[in-house]
């Protein structure tokens, strides 16, 4: 019997404007694929940027870099920016997650919805 698609929500409309905020982390032990989607609402700051480390772990505690996200720069969000999806597919952990890295100016920041896909 086949193991039913099931979605996770990494981060829920959150303002991210430091590098290390984490998103929750999502069990992903069963399944066999990752697709991440990703949704920016607004964009403070000069030039913002953001780049994400898809990460992830065998105990919820100790991350490791799996893959990364294509860098967001300042994202036009009039009707929300989409992210192109990323899919993981090889060394997932039990666990994965998003780590972002913010760059720019004058305190740049982004709202992210993100949401992980699980198949397998």
């Amino acid at each position: 019997m086949a193991v039913q698609d099931v979605t996770r929500t990494l981060y829920s409309a959150q303002v991210i404007s430091a590098t290390d905020t984490s998103s929750a982390s999502v069990e992903s032990g069963r399944f066999t694929e990752a697709t991440i989607y990703i949704k920016v609402t607004a964009k403070a700051g000069t030039s913002p940027t953001i780049d994400f480390d898809v990460q992830t772990s065998h105990d919820n505690s100790e991350w490791h870099k799996d893959s990364d996200v294509t860098q967001i720069s300042d994202p036009t969000v009039s009707t929300a920016y989409l992210a192109p999806a990323v899919k993981v597919t090889a060394c997932m952990g039990k666990y994965i997650r998003l780590n972002p890295t913010v760059g720019g100016s004058s305190s740049p920041s982004m709202t992210v919805t993100a949401k992980v896909v699980l198949k397998g």
